[in-house]
C-alpha cells in the first residue's frame, strides 16, 4: 500500500471533445492555457467522482468553475447489476 504521495506535484490535462474524454500528463508550461485549473489531492478527486461538491472538499480552482460543473454533469450513476463477467 502506498503512502498517498504518488503523483504529487504532477500536472494532468483532460480534454472533452466529441463525447470523448482524453487524459495526458501535461507539461509544466502548456502551449495553450486551460479553461480551468483544479488543484486537488487524490482523496478530493475521489470525493468529486462520488458526488461531493467543490466547496465541501475545499478544492482550489483557477479559471471558469462552470467547466468543472459541466464536466461533472456528465456523470451517470453506475448500473449495479451490469454483468462485468458473463458465462
Amino acid at each position: 500500500m502506498g503512502d498517498g504521495t504518488t503523483g504529487a506535484g504532477t500536472r494532468h490535462r483532460l480534454t472533452l471533445r466529441n463525447g470523448a474524454l482524453t487524459h495526458r500528463e501535461a507539461a509544466a508550461s502548456p502551449r495553450t492555457p486551460a479553461g480551468l485549473t483544479v488543484t486537488l489531492a487524490k482523496v478530493q478527486l475521489l470525493g468529486l467522482l462520488v458526488g461531493q461538491s467543490v466547496e465541501e472538499l475545499d478544492i482550489e480552482t483557477k479559471g471558469d468553475p462552470a467547466l468543472l460543473a459541466r464536466l461533472l454533469g456528465y456523470r451517470t450513476k453506475p448500473d449495479q447489476l451490469f454483468p462485468i463477467v458473463t458465462p
